[in-house]
């Protein structure tokens, strides 16, 4: 059976990123942009499969309108960071095979081998054995869950790591110190935190503010992360060396896993 693949948002970033990789693999592939340069009608006419890679502001918006058009038997897909509400959004929009990913990598890798993506699954079963084949030939690492759980973690995994860089970055702004300005005091730990400073700042606020601001479950983890920074504060200003070093000693067994071992 050939397989059609369209893709919306296929003319940049990680929407372009999976024209060009399903491209490589034979796959006959047509995309449109922010121009329509193909209208949706016809890609959902012409596509066995259709992908939504779209800022998550607008992703129900787009999906929305092209579902309806995506028939019986074939599949709709999204690539957003978030999972539960595109998943919520292509169910109800159309009768098709409702597929969500998460790539969690950027388009700018340079092979896919060794990355990890995401795949929840929506409403069939047709389609998720091409892809779980199609990514495990080409050496991403696969992993299948439900969307909420993903959504949960991603709270952490996206989240409050960007939350972090985005208080560090702005924290050397308000001291005015630029990135130039403490390049020569860096160990090699601290080099690599500040390209991801760097890159962050640089590379497309948008795309992480639509990821700070949509994802549910980041609200209840920021008050984890201030109530957790009132306990280290309170530490340090109290000048108990031997507690803190305790907590972090604690931390750590516990995320290396050796919490309860003798």
């Amino acid at each position: 059976m050939a397989v059609n693949i369209g893709i919306i948002g296929g003319t940049a970033g990680m929407g372009k990123w999976f024209a060009e990789f399903l491209a490589r693999e034979g796959f006959c592939i047509r995309v449109t942009g922010l121009n329509r340069e193909v209208p949706l009608e016809e890609l959902a006419r012409s596509s066995s499969i259709i992908i939504v890679s779209v800022p998550i502001s607008v992703t129900g918006e787009v999906i929305a309108e092209i579902g309806p058009q995506v028939a019986r038997g074939k599949l709709l897909m999204d690539l957003t960071s978030l999972k539960a509400e595109p998943i919520r959004a292509m169910l109800a929009a159309s009768e098709a095979d409702v597929l969500g990913c998460h790539p969690l990598f950027g388009p700018e890798i340079e092979s896919p081998a060794g990355q990890n993506i995401v795949l929840c699954p929506g409403r069939g079963t047709r389609w998720l054995p091409f892809w779980r084949d199609l990514f495990a030939k080409n050496g991403l690492r696969v992993t299948e869950m439900e969307a909420k759980g993903h959504d949960e973690m991603m709270a952490l995994v996206q989240g409050v790591n960007h939350v972090n860089t985005l208080i560090m970055g702005a924290i050397m702004a308000k001291e005015g110190v630029t990135l130039d300005d403490i390049t020569g005091l860096t160990t090699p730990l601290f080099r690599d935190k500040l390209s991801i400073i760097r890159r962050f700042f640089d590379n497309n606020p948008a795309l992480y503010a639509d990821i700070l601001t949509n994802n549910p479950h980041l609200n209840c983890l920021l008050e984890v992360y201030e109530e957790t920074l009132r306990d280290i504060r309170e530490l340090i200003h109290d000048k108990g060396p031997g507690d803190l070093a305790l907590l972090i000693s604690r931390n750590g067994d516990f995320l290396a896993g050796r919490e309860g071992r003798e």
